[in-house]
């Protein structure tokens, strides 16, 4: 795990560590930031896999993250969002794909 948070630093994450083998990360590109999940599990003596699971890219607006306030829920607690709101929210998985490359790259 030691190879992981420094690969993290050295890439320019931030990350939280949420257990000894499980981390919430992000990367800022100067428009908008990706969010991710790292869990590290462990096969053998010396083999490990590192899973990385998408949490969201949002846009950036002035280098902060908007925050979105929800316009109305339905009956059954689903929150639904205004259309102008949803802009702030990327769905292309090449940033998140980018942010894991980098980091794979570096840790090999």
């Amino acid at each position: 795990m030691l190879e992981i948070y420094r690969s993290l630093q050295n890439v320019g994450m931030e990350w939280r560590t949420i257990d000894s083998f499980h981390l919430k990360c992000r990367y800022k590109y100067p428009d908008l930031v990706v969010k991710f999940d790292l869990q590290l599990y462990k096969l053998e003596n010396n083999s490990y896999l590192v899973d990385f699971k998408n949490a969201g890219t949002k846009r950036l607006v002035d280098g902060k993250e908007v925050k979105k306030r929800a316009s109305h829920s339905d009956p059954f607690g689903w929150i639904l969002e205004d259309e102008e709101d949803s802009a702030d929210h990327m769905q292309s998985v090449y940033p998140f794909l980018d942010v894991c490359s980098k980091l794979i790259t570096d840790i090999v």
